[in-house]
């Protein structure tokens, strides 16, 4: 009984590790890219989660429709999960939610990358 609780322990603790590097894979991506991408990488829930927390830090700002955004580094941060995202109404036509990089002047935000992660439930 202890072997099975043991190896279910290693289990959970790889698949945490490799969430993580999943994680870290796609906030790299997006903070390489320009302009419009798609990821490479496709994520569920939890691993979203995870995405929004590392790419956005603690305190962040909360905005309707499952914006989240935060001040880094002179740049806006946006980890959004809109509805017509996560029913795959636009490019790239399926499921995802986005990790976006705006520059701010003085007169406006602009896009620097808008990464669109494909997302498996």
């Amino acid at each position: 009984m202890v072997g099975s609780f043991a190896s279910l322990g290693v289990y959970y603790g790889v698949k945490h590790i490799a969430n993580h590097a999943l994680a870290n894979a796609v906030i790299k991506e997006t903070l390489r890219g320009r302009g419009n991408i798609v990821s490479i990488h496709k994520l569920n829930n939890a691993q979203a989660n995870l995405v929004k927390k590392k790419f956005l830090g603690k305190s962040f700002n909360s905005h309707p429709k499952q914006v989240f955004t935060k001040n880094v580094g002179g740049n806006i941060r946006v980890f959004r999960m809109d509805t017509s995202s996560m029913l795959g109404l636009h490019k790239p036509h399926v499921a995802h939610f986005h990790l976006e990089i705006f520059g701010v002047n003085t007169k406006k935000a602009n896009m620097i990358v808008n990464n669109h992660i494909p997302f498996i439930g």
